[in-house]
């Protein structure tokens, strides 16, 4: 099939009346979305089709296909709007295009697919309350962006690999997956859509994400290739996996719902006494091992992951179970037959967990199992038995995911819990029509987001990783952290304050290990933003979670965002107030301010220099000693003045900008 990938693309659409013209010179025709069906003609052209990622691939173990499905969506921006279609008009558009920056959204899993977040939180296209698209008000690409996502890796999504085709699964390790992302990268700059190279090119994503974009932007800055060709300048790494030390307490249960009230305190003390012996990974392991629709679906054993579940409530987030299973003992790895395993399961729960004997009577040959314990402890058995039967009817199920009965959503503290949109999703992307339209239909997969014949995954850092034999033990993301930020422009973190996944707490202290000293007047301190109005249309159409604090009437004054702290190398950690896991869902206006301020920054007078850019989503702090030294009288005045400024240009622009 000819590709005509050289020849100059020029996209004509017509939106709501307006006339938009783009050029990329190299943008592959075949490649280009003409129209979506429930939508029509695309806000801004969007192309989708296939990165060939041979180049990183293990073709020993995946064949010699190794493809991974992108899809972009050119930025939308005034500036691309021409009164005309002349000779000068037409070279500012293609020069205003090609210039922008370029920003990759990753989603996490292992084995989430990143339309997810494409058409869920970022894209230029929603997925609305009755299944159809909907504009985004709040697309990342009003930021003057080009938006990519990519599903990664192999056998997520539309992705696939020679061995799908002989019903095997895909096999992917984060090092794979690294290698590939790279290789399909390249393929996009180099080839596919080599004019964006004039432009920078930004990583962000959230979730397991937190491995894949440290270990992807390690590769493209090793590379040889890589670092020619692909102009990264920066990441943005959301709700993260990290640091398996510095998160572990953080996405403790029993922690997290005593933090917000979701069991009585004096539950929380017993369970947490010496007389308990509480070890919520314990716990939380043998719970999903007991659960009735327990599969091998897991990716926190070291044998290789088979996925096969239908969204990224079970896909993406199955090590949100909090991850439990790094004590996992060697009878369950052991145990190929999931009943046989179900049954020492269960009676592992009982002997160990409730300190009781196996209600079934029978008894196990298996010395490893600790014994009940005795007569005089068991009023003291009783008392943890009881805190613990407590402690799940109090928490849904210890904040699980798994639990068909669940009442508070493991993403968001305070969502509405429903699966709608998810399936919603997953029914219109396995549509023939929707295929076409994407230009996927030479998948052999026939299930999306995840895969018939299912998925392999190997974990191997020590991020959310809590295998009993980790590849790299002593390695994690802080590592890695400390050898690219050097190497970027800026690194920013974030982490919505009321995810119950991968609380802010855990990412704090991760960020604090990386070593890099706080800048000057850096120090924790708040962030603005402008809330709007959200159209009475738009809050009628949109699926139930996206944007829950969108609200028909624009506030009067700048709205607290978060916090931000400000580090050395232009290393950031920056909370989102009230914002769950995925942050631009939960939190869409915010987190497009946010994008603008890691994007294209304020522009100040700064040093007698008129125009220059800073990049702080809000004013310095004074050094420590001049906080101090000052009189009571000074202080109230100077945090009048610095919140007024902090709320204001250019921090946070007037609303008409």
């Amino acid at each position: 099939m000819t590709m005509m990938k050289f020849l100059l693309a020029k996209v004509l659409l017509l939106t709501a009346g307006t006339t938009v013209l783009q050029s990329v010179e190299g943008a592959p025709l075949n490649d280009l979305i003409v129209e979506l069906p429930g939508y029509g003609k695309t806000p801004t052209p969007q192309f989708s089709g296939y990165l060939n990622g041979i180049k990183g691939c293990d073709v020993t173990k995946n064949g010699p296909i190794c493809k991974i499905h992108y899809w972009l969506a050119l930025a939308d921006d005034d500036t691309n709007e021409q009164p005309n279609d002349g000779e000068e008009e037409d070279t500012a558009s293609t020069k205003s295009i090609t210039a922008k920056p370029t920003v990759l959204w990753l989603n996490g899993g292992p084995g989430s697919s990143s339309l997810l977040g494409y058409v869920q939180e970022v894209g230029p296209l929603l997925m609305n309350a009755s299944g159809s698209l909907m504009e985004n008000p709040y697309a990342w690409t009003k930021a003057g962006v080009n938006l990519l996502a990519i599903e990664a890796p192999m056998g997520v999504g539309f992705s696939y690999c020679s061995a799908q085709e002989q019903g095997q699964p895909c096999t992917n390790s984060d090092t794979s997956t690294a290698q590939v992302s790279r290789a399909a990268l390249v393929d996009f700059f180099q080839h596919k859509f080599p004019e964006l190279a004039a432009g920078p090119f930004y990583i962000a994503g959230e979730s397991y994400a937190g491995v894949y974009i440290p270990t992807l932007t390690k590769e493209l800055l090793t590379d040889p290739i890589a670092k020619d060709v692909v102009p990264l300048k920066g990441i943005m790494v959301g709700d993260p996996c990290t640091d398996n030390a510095a998160q572990r307490d953080s996405m403790d249960p029993l922690w997290y719902a005593n933090k917000y009230g979701l069991m009585d305190s004096e539950i929380y003390d017993t369970l947490m006494s010496d007389d308990c012996d509480y070890d919520h990974r314990e716990i939380m392991l043998l719970k999903q091992l007991r659960m009735k629709n327990t599969t091998t679906t897991t990716t926190t054993v070291t044998t290789p992951t088979t996925m096969s579940s239908k969204s990224h409530r079970a896909v993406g987030k199955k090590w949100s179970n909090h991850v439990t299973a790094s004590e996992l003992n060697q009878e369950l790895r052991a145990i190929d037959d999931l009943t046989e395993r179900r049954m020492l399961a269960e009676q592992l729960y009982h002997d160990r967990v409730l300190g009781h004997n196996d209600p079934t009577g029978t008894e196990t040959s298996n010395t490893n199992i600790r014994r009940p314990r005795t007569t005089r402890r068991t009023n003291q058995v009783d008392q943890c038995t009881l805190a613990l039967r407590k402690f799940l009817l109090s928490s849904s199920d210890a904040l699980s995911q798994g639990w068909d009965d669940l009442y508070i959503d493991d993403y968001s503290l305070f969502a509405p819990i429903t699966n709608k949109e998810d399936e919603q999703m997953a029914a219109y992307f396995n549509t023939p029509a929707v295929r076409k339209a994407l230009h996927v239909e030479e998948t052999p997969i026939e299930t999306w987001p995840s895969p018939d014949v299912g998925f392999q995954y190997y974990k191997e850092y020590n991020a959310c990783n809590w295998q009993a034999t980790i590849k790299y033990p002593t390695t994690s993301m802080v590592d890695i952290y400390q050898e690219i930020i050097p190497q970027l422009e800026r690194t920013w973190i974030y982490n919505g304050d009321t995810d119950p996944c991968v609380s802010y707490e855990g990412t704090r202290e991760a960020v604090k290990q990386i070593l890099l000293d706080e800048i000057d007047g850096g120090s924790y301190r708040p962030w603005f933003y402008n809330q709007t109005a959200t159209s009475l249309e738009v809050l009628a159409e949109k699926a139930i979670k996206f944007g829950p604090n969108l609200v028909a009437q624009s506030l009067e004054s700048a709205q607290f965002g978060g916090e931000v702290v400000d580090y050395e190398q232009g290393l950031k950690f920056v909370t989102f107030h009230g914002s769950g896991h995925m942050v631009p869902q939960f939190r869409p206006q915010s987190a497009l301010h946010f994008l603008n301020k890691f994007v294209h920054g304020n522009t100040v007078d700064k040093n007698n220099e008129q125009g220059a850019v800073d990049y702080l989503l809000s004013p310095l702090l004074p050094p420590n000693a001049t906080l101090v030294q000052m009189s009571d009288d000074e202080f109230d005045t100077y945090m009048d003045a610095w919140t007024e400024s902090a709320m204001f240009v250019p921090y946070v622009l007037p609303v008409n900008n």
